[in-house]
């Protein structure tokens, strides 16, 4: 079926617009995108161990607290129980963190334990008790250094983490010689704590464990709950992970997350964001992008409009003086065009015109001069058939 040329003209603006347009598009899909999606993922990377940073002061100032009061019992050779008491219950009830301090002697049962002042009644009941299971405390005694547990149900009943501080007593506490100081922190507190850089910073910070159980979340039920997330891909060998940042899935929600290990604890920080939050940037220049392509497709398909309707207007012009032309009119204006090409046509059509004129002008003269003659004249064919006589010839 045949189309009109303002259709032709128009189809051929818009299809080299789109075309250029989808070109730019490819260009900075291929170059602009990868670059975008490196920026969120260098800057969850950053974030992640920001956050492990956070976590290895906050469990570095913990260790630093035990350590300091293992040094100072272990410089008073003849301290009394009483006094290894007191210091005990004076650390525990200034360090919100920790939710009791014991120390264990070389049989692994705790001969002292140190309580915030609301939890002192509950000293005879701990006394005594048995830490031969703790695999940490092992751990402790044999690399004589500083040792993180993973999560378990400390004696009173709750979940903790803790961590073991290789101690020599000598005196009359010599029963201590070789043991350890215990501090047992809240799973809660580090939860609180994790929440708190977690506002901070606009991200879910979770901390795990060797196993991938969780001993911090936003949520404390989580961490108390003793969930584990070692199915994450990202955490799993969490204890001997490498700083990697990766997609997941968790709770219905997509995110982008990044491990962090902290080999001193054996723990792996994740931190994570909505996807939809850490590439809203990402996808604000997309859409940018599609709405101004939109834009800008409906300009050209206006502007070839528009186009071809000056250029399909001009040629109707045209035709119609051929029309002219053809009926007999040769003297129609024929106006100026704005176009090389157009303008070039129109002065082949004047010529035209006047060739045709002159030619007219020579026939009406030749014919006058043939009926005004004097002379007679005959014309005749090829066959010698009289094709005209002029009135002198008749008379």
């Amino acid at each position: 079926m045949a189309r009109s040329l303002r259709f032709w003209i128009s189809l051929g603006l818009s299809s080299f617009v789109m075309v250029a347009m989808l070109t730019v598009i490819g260009v900075l899909m291929g170059v602009l995108l990868p670059r975008l999606n490196a920026e969120v993922e260098a800057k969850n990377r950053s974030l992640g161990e920001t956050v492990a940073g956070q976590v290895v002061s906050f469990l570095g100032n913990a260790a630093s607290e035990l350590e300091s009061l293992a040094s100072d019992i272990a410089v008073q050779p003849e301290i009394s129980t009483e006094r290894i008491r007191v210091m005990l219950d004076t650390v525990t009830n200034s360090n919100p963190h920790f939710e009791a301090i014991y120390l264990v002697n070389a049989s692994d049962h705790v001969s002292e334990v140190g309580l915030e002042l609301g939890n002192r009644n509950e000293r005879a009941d701990l006394l005594g008790a048995d830490f031969s299971g703790r695999s940490f405390l092992q751990d402790t005694r044999r690399s004589r250094r500083s040792v993180w547990s993973d999560t378990y149900l400390s004696t009173r009943g709750r979940m903790v983490v803790a961590i073991a501080v290789p101690l020599t007593l000598g005196g009359p506490n010599a029963d201590a010689a070789h043991g350890a100081l215990v501090a047992e922190l809240r799973l809660d507190a580090v939860s609180r704590f994790t929440r708190n850089i977690g506002q901070a910073a606009n991200v879910l910070p979770i901390v795990v464990d060797r196993r991938g159980q969780i001993v911090g979340h936003p949520d404390t039920g989580r961490s108390l709950r003793q969930e584990n997330l070692s199915h994450l891909l990202l955490l799993r060998g969490a204890a001997t992970a490498q700083v990697q940042t990766a997609e997941f899935r968790l709770d219905d929600t997509n995110y982008i997350g990044t491990t962090t290990p902290i080999p001193s604890q054996g723990w792996t920080t994740l931190v994570a964001q909505p996807t939809a939050q850490a590439f809203a940037t990402v996808r604000s220049i997309m859409l940018a992008l599609a709405v101004a392509s939109l834009l800008a497709l409906s300009l050209a398909l206006v502007v070839a409009f528009l186009v071809s309707r000056r250029m399909t207007r001009r040629v109707a012009e045209f035709g119609r003086h051929i029309q002219s032309v053809a009926e007999g009119n040769y003297r129609g204006f024929i106006p100026k065009a704005g176009t090389d090409e157009i303008e070039n046509l129109a002065q082949s059509m004047r010529r035209m015109a006047r060739a045709v004129l002159d030619r007219e002008d020579s026939l009406r003269l030749a014919a006058s001069v043939f009926e005004s003659s004097a002379e007679g004249i005959l014309i005749t064919d090829a066959k010698q058939r009289i094709l005209s006589v002029n009135p002198a010839l008749v008379t």
